[in-house]
């Protein structure tokens, strides 16, 4: 791959996030790398140069390009960046964190607690190590949803389809700003050339606040399906939850009563971000 700056790898290619940059960025004529642990998706296969690569392996070929987009789990870019550093010719880092690492830090549950200290730890990692020689942002989008590949809202979908109602633990009335995928790619194109964003951490939220069961309402109403919501006392909602060996942690019967909501006043003011509102495309979220 060339060194011109009009070139960008890509990690973590292989996810929801990563093919939508990997697209986006080749409509706007970068020139792709994509790096991911499987085979390339059919879907971006036109769009890009792929390599099949295991980001912690220390024997990494030389990218040799000026910017890479880390749509990988954030943990593992401290490593990656350490293992590139005297390779190639690397200037820009966009990054994604998650607002989990302050929404899970306290959480009753370990394995939400572990993923916090995780996210904590590698944006600590990226600021102490590369600050000084490496022009990065980091994000933190909210729930992320998308395209009917996403692991939140049509997660939620899938179990309304087929069960035709959706239990929560008391009222849930905890907030939600769901983010469409391509609102945070969008602020990935508009953010490579921004030097105002450099060092800089950014919330990255929907354009709508809605409580967790206001959120269920709306993708009941979606699929054109009435809105059959059960409330379960939390402990109750937490014993279904170890039985049924789901999924979602022991936390998530407390965080649907949580406020998780944030502010990305930064991110309009440095950057004029903008989110859609929620769902305003089932037929293309929810398929």
């Amino acid at each position: 791959m060339s060194t011109e700056t009009n070139s960008a790898l890509v990690t973590g290619a292989s996810g929801l996030l990563g093919t939508q940059l990997v697209k986006k960025l080749a409509q706007n004529n970068f020139t792709v790398m994509a790096v991911g642990r499987r085979q390339c998706p059919a879907q971006i296969s036109d769009y890009c140069q792929w390599q099949q690569i295991d980001l912690t392996q220390a024997d990494l070929p030389d990218f040799n390009t000026q910017m890479l987009i880390h749509a990988a789990p954030l943990w593992l870019l401290p490593t990656f960046l350490a293992n590139l550093t005297d390779q190639n010719q690397l200037k820009r880092c966009i990054a994604f964190s998650s607002t989990s690492a302050e929404s899970k830090i306290n959480s009753i549950d370990e394995q939400d607690r572990k993923l916090a200290d995780k996210l904590l730890a590698a944006e600590t990692e990226l600021q102490r190590q590369f600050e000084s020689r490496l022009h990065y942002t980091i994000f933190r989008p909210t729930m992320i949803y998308g395209y009917g590949k996403d692991a939140n809202i049509s997660t939620i979908a899938r179990f309304i389809n087929k069960y035709g109602f959706f239990p929560v633990a008391g009222r849930a009335n905890g907030l939600r700003q769901p983010v469409h995928v391509d609102d945070l790619v969008a602020a990935t194109i508009s953010v490579i050339n921004s030097p105002q964003t450099f060092s800089k951490i950014y919330n990255l939220t929907g354009g709508e606040t809605l409580t967790y069961k206001q959120m269920l309402v709306r993708i009941f109403k979606a699929l054109n399906r009435h809105d059959r919501v059960i409330h379960l006392p939390v402990w109750c909602y937490r014993l279904l939850l170890k039985l049924s060996n789901s999924e979602y942690s022991r936390g998530a019967a407390d965080r649907m009563n949580k406020n998780l909501s944030y502010s990305s006043i930064d991110a309009v003011s440095d950057f004029n971000y903008q989110a859609q509102k929620f769902l305003t495309e089932p037929n293309r979220d929810l398929s």
